[in-house]
């Protein structure tokens, strides 16, 4: 529930008419915070936007490892890469695993 206040307040003024914070989740490694909004993802670290992508132009993979799960997500337009690492799946993982294997179709 923190999480999402702090994702919130970080995301105050940012986000498109109507979209808002659908999931989010602390990568375990980095600390980053992982949104999932409507239309978007967004990276937030130190309460700042390091990194969004847009649902419809992103590609990548959300695999199981044997220390949990990670991310790899890959903005088609731009190239840029983001990766994270959670312990367990999530809500941002799950959402990102449906989505993508529904890009993929």
């Amino acid at each position: 529930m923190f999480d999402a206040y702090r994702a919130n307040k970080a995301l105050e003024g940012q986000l498109r008419p109507g979209d808002s914070l659908q999931a989010v989740a602390v990568d375990d490694v980095t600390g980053d915070y992982w949104v999932v909004t409507g239309h978007e993802v967004v990276v937030l670290s130190g309460g700042e936007i390091r990194t969004r992508f847009e649902l419809d132009a992103l590609k990548g993979e959300v695999s199981t490892t044997s220390a949990g799960v990670e991310v790899r997500l890959r903005n088609k337009t731009t190239g840029e890469l983001s990766i994270a690492a959670f312990r367990r799946s999530n809500k941002v993982t799950e959402r990102l695993s449906a989505h993508l294997g529904d890009a993929a179709d």
